[in-house]
């Protein structure tokens, strides 16, 4: 702060960074329990992980009374995985629980979450700004450092690497889906919808940033494929665990599992479901600790820990 006379200092290291986009197989749906698959095979080509994401789009019936849930287009995915050449390096299962449980403690306040269909919730307003209320259609940007722990951790680029992003869709929309508040009025002489609302995905996008390095730089990556040098690629993926049948009694013990001292776990906070809750409500809500005794009953806790993993490339 003090030294005036410090030169400034230019980084020119990279050229530029696009995004491209990455489309399914021909062949894919997106209905229930569909797996969805993105291949992304070119050698030449430097890419960022850590920046990539999901566009998603689709469309939301009754969507005067309903909207998506918070974080609820995760909550659609059952099961998604990373594979470099062929082999699996991460996986997310209930991506919608593991990412909301740590997302509240670690993904950006404020409206940063927004366009990836993230809401805070109030007992007197949840609407979800990536619909549209009049039509039902709706469309948003999940970034895949919020569903996978290699996209979150590993801020590098990867080089001459195949990768295939693998998604399977949840076996039912229902924790997608919120009551909105408040509703919205029907036009003159119209009136509200009936029935159950329901989600249709159509599209989904994966976006993958390319970077173009400077010419003193790609000479360096260059000669580290010639070496044919091991790069390593440190993360935490993320273990969900959950409890299917709590007791009735007072005190109980969960014994989840062990870990060596590679394994280093972390600890956030639980999701509880409550035995009142409906089937057009996210079934796992989160709750302040203060909050715990409300719950006379409960049916099932989660908890999601942190592992520490490498990969050789």
């Amino acid at each position: 702060m003090l030294d005036v006379q410090v030169a400034p200092d230019f980084d020119d290291s990279l050229t530029k960074m696009e995004f491209h986009p990455h489309e399914a197989y021909a062949s894919s749906r997106y209905g229930n329990s569909d797996e969805i698959r993105i291949p992304f095979s070119q050698a030449d080509t430097y890419v960022l992980l850590n920046k990539s994401y999901l566009y998603i789009e689709g469309k939301l019936t009754k969507s005067d009374r309903f909207t998506l849930a918070p974080n609820g287009l995760a909550h659609g995915i059952e099961d998604i995985k990373l594979l470099l050449n062929g082999e699996v390096v991460d996986q997310t299962h209930l991506p919608g629980i593991s990412s909301t449980m740590k997302g509240y403690c670690s993904f950006p306040r404020r409206n940063g979450m927004e366009s990836a269909g993230w809401v805070l919730p109030s007992t007197t307003q949840l609407v979800n700004p990536c619909v549209d209320s009049t039509t039902g259609q709706f469309s948003a940007c999940v970034p895949l450092a919020t569903l996978l722990g290699i996209a979150e951790d590993y801020k590098k680029i990867f080089i001459n690497v195949r990768m295939e992003l693998c998604i399977v869709r949840s076996t039912t929309n229902k924790d997608m889906i919120a009551p909105r508040l408040p509703e919205v009025d029907p036009p003159a002489g119209g009136s509200k919808t009936t029935g159950d609302p329901d989600v249709s995905i159509s599209k989904m996008i994966w976006y993958l940033p390319y970077v173009t390095p400077s010419d003193s730089e790609k000479i360096k990556l260059l000669n580290t494929l010639e070496r044919d040098m091991p790069i390593t690629v440190p993360f935490r993926s993320w273990s969900l665990a959950m409890y299917p049948t709590v007791p009735e009694h007072r005190e109980f013990t969960w014994s989840i599992k062990s870990s060596s001292e590679l394994e280093k776990t972390e600890i956030h906070p639980l999701h509880v479901s409550n035995g009142s809750s409906t089937g057009l409500r996210q079934e796992y809500e989160l709750i302040r600790p203060q909050q715990f005794d409300q719950f006379k009953s409960l049916h099932r806790i989660a908890r999601v820990s942190l592992q520490q993993n490498e990969f050789g490339l």
